[in-house]
């Protein structure tokens, strides 16, 4: 009877843990899988959640800018399309990390954010754009 207790209470756990998983693509991952990821993939939005001040230090590729600090970020956030892959990055990997748990917990389902953020990404060697060529430009 303990035997069949057991294996019913493994089941249902094991039930539960693979349905938390369905249908949703969300990772936090290392520059070099954040940089193949990007450029294999069409048609995403490239998210930099850093404020103005760490923008003017660098960018990655040519994201949409949203300071992750402004009292209306979450409202923004909710603007972004839900059909297509989003990348989020910012300076270590921390608010990168909780605007892609807070994505899928309002329903995106492909999510991946920068784990060391732009520190990770220099570590790794890759290099930054010079913001003196695109104007910062929160989105609307």
């Amino acid at each position: 009877m303990y035997r069949f207790f057991l294996v019913c209470v493994a089941a249902i756990c094991m039930i539960a843990f693979l349905s938390c998983n369905v249908h949703t693509n969300t990772w936090s991952v290392y520059a070099t899988s954040f940089r193949i990821l990007l450029d294999s993939l069409q048609d995403v939005t490239l998210l930099d959640v850093r404020t103005e001040e760490e923008w003017k230090k660098g960018v990655i590729g040519q994201p949409v800018m949203m300071d992750y600090y402004r009292s209306d970020f979450k409202q923004k956030v909710l603007g972004l399309p839900k059909n297509k892959p989003i990348f989020i990055y910012c300076h270590s990997g921390y608010r990168s990390q909780k605007t892609r748990k807070w994505l899928l917990r309002n329903g995106y389902s492909e999510v991946y954010d920068l784990r060391e953020g732009v520190l990770g990404w220099k570590k790794s060697g890759f290099s930054t754009n010079n913001t003196d060529i695109l104007p910062f430009q929160e989105s609307k």
